[in-house]
């Protein structure tokens, strides 16, 4: 992702995102999700998983994604881990974003 695809906006900017890197999962119907490409599709598409300079900006956009649990603005899962925000599609049920997240997770934090 760029400055010029960011569907959020936040790269670069003061408390966004350094980098961020979208992906598709076969577990969700691409088809049904809008959108041109795993940038356009974003989040909705599979998932997400953003870095921030500091833990506090992750967590500040930990809790802002927070804010839309349950309601019809609702990403998904989406956890903290060091300055990494984890984020699974809505369009999983609960146990299959809780897998993947977890499962992204542990590939991030493996001990090569």
């Amino acid at each position: 992702m760029t400055e010029d695809n960011d569907p959020n906006g936040k790269l670069g900017k003061a408390g966004g995102y350094t980098s961020a890197v979208f992906f598709a999962s076969p577990m969700v119907d691409q088809a049904a999700v809008s959108g041109e490409g795993v940038i356009g599709k974003g989040t909705d598409g599979g998932g997400c998983v953003e870095v921030y300079g500091t833990i506090e900006d992750a967590e500040n956009r930990n809790a802002y994604l927070a804010a839309f649990d349950g309601g019809f603005l609702s990403s998904g899962s989406h956890e903290v881990v060091g300055t990494v925000v984890v984020r699974t599609s809505d369009k999983l049920a609960a146990s299959q974003q809780k897998e993947l997240e977890a499962n992204i997770i542990a590939a991030l934090t493996a001990l090569s």
